[in-house]
């Protein structure tokens, strides 16, 4: 037989006539390949998708890069003015604290609310331009609406909230902390949310203060009596670089003899950050590993599985040697099924990987983002197939080589 240039030909025909019956074999090296490739990839993603997490979540809400509480008895109507004029800073959005508590049915002060949850409000846009609540449940509040609050996770925590609770609250004048007098109104929970810089919690966090995040129109009713404390995100231009330059100018600022604003308490978005992606890098590296374990695995079954069927095909080779065929053609004889099932194997590992994905969100941002969509991460995907198909090819052609007839028949 001499084949020369119709080797291709051959080969394909051989493919043809043979592939009903090595088509069980074809479908196991598919799946093999498949299901173990895709556990793979998928720990891959997961592993890119936790630690990408945070820092996703945190630019979605327009982060500050300075969150400072001046701990002022009053809020200054021109501190949000002078830190907007600071060197470096490009925003400054202020939210005010509002002197308040629960009130049980028959109008008994139950819970002062200053200390673990906090009633706060924005003129400006603080919470929902800038800071942005992340809302998990229900919506956000209606601005022209002054009934309505977002809880975050902790107040609805602490005060047994859902979405669509009514809270009577009473709200009071600043400088009565004990509320002998106030006006009522019924607070709606319209939502519930989380402040991105919350999301992660430590040992010292655990009891930082959930809120009640009213609505412009909550501060211009009750502004006038009842505002205290307030709350100011700075953002910065040039971000981290220049953070403690503008620290030290608010921290100049508030000292000045014409104003008295007390404790300065001062949180870096940064650092946040950093701690954030310190908690998660665990979760991720061990995803990581697991995943470059599980893609190493599907390698070595998919080799034993193109192995056992290129052994199985053996007698034909030597049938073909016999017949005239040259080394080429009978190592070429079944290396076209078990490339092309290889080849389709890395497809549906991948297309199991992106399957597996919504359900691949790990650490804290879970509970923010309960239920993401596919995620077709090519950066995992690509290469994740390129692998499978390649080193599996490389292996069938190996192992045919070392297979094929050499001898000559007289």
């Amino acid at each position: 037989m001499r084949t020369g240039g119709a080797l291709p030909r051959v080969a394909w025909y051989r493919f043809r006539v043979t592939f009903r019956r090595r088509l069980g074999g074809y479908l196991t090296l598919i799946l093999l390949v498949g299901l173990v490739g895709g556990v793979a990839m998928g720990s891959l993603i997961a592993a890119r998708r936790t630690y990408a997490s945070y820092p996703k979540l945190l630019a979605s809400t327009n982060p500050s890069d300075l969150f400072v509480l001046p701990q002022t008895q009053t809020p200054e109507p021109g501190l949000a003015h002078a830190m907007a004029r600071l060197p470096h800073v490009r925003s400054a959005e202020e939210g005010e604290q509002i002197t308040a508590a629960t009130l049980s049915p028959g109008g008994r002060i139950k819970t002062i609310l200053e200390t673990q949850v906090e009633l706060i409000a924005s003129p400006d846009g603080l919470f929902s331009d800038q800071d942005r609540l992340k809302i998990v449940q229900g919506r956000a509040a209606n601005p022209a609406r002054a009934d309505e609050v977002v809880a975050t996770n902790e107040a609805a925590a602490v005060l047994h909230l859902h979405v669509g609770s009514r809270i009577p609250v009473g709200i009071g004048r600043d400088n009565d902390q004990n509320l002998s007098e106030y006006q009522g109104i019924k607070l709606t929970v319209v939502g519930i949310g989380v402040l991105a810089i919350q999301v992660v919690h430590d040992d010292i966090d655990t009891d930082r203060a959930g809120f009640l995040v009213g609505t412009p129109a909550l501060l211009r009713k009750y502004e006038s009596c009842c505002a205290t404390n307030s709350y100011d995100g700075l953002q910065v231009s040039g971000g981290s670089r220049n953070s403690a330059a503008v620290e030290q100018e608010y921290e100049h600022l508030i000292a000045t003899p014409a104003t008295s604003y007390g404790q300065l308490v001062v949180y870096d978005t940064a650092a946040i950050e950093a701690e954030a992606q310190q908690a998660v890098r665990p979760e991720a590296v061990a995803l990581a590993v697991f995943g470059a374990i599980a893609l190493l695995a599907a390698l070595i079954i998919g080799t034993q599985s193109i192995s056992r069927q290129l052994h199985a095909g053996a007698r034909d080779a030597e049938v073909l040697r016999a017949l005239g065929g040259g080394p080429a053609l009978t190592m070429a004889d079944g290396l076209i099924g078990v490339v092309g099932a290889a080849a389709a194997g890395a497809v549906l590992a991948a297309v199991v990987a992106v399957g597996l994905s919504p359900l691949t969100l790990f650490g804290p941002v879970r509970s923010v983002q309960p239920a993401p969509g596919p995620d077709l991460d090519w950066a995992v995907l690509g290469p994740g197939m390129l692998v499978l198909t390649l080193v599996l090819a490389a292996v069938a052609a190996a192992v045919a080589y070392r297979l094929a007839p050499r001898g000559t028949l007289g």
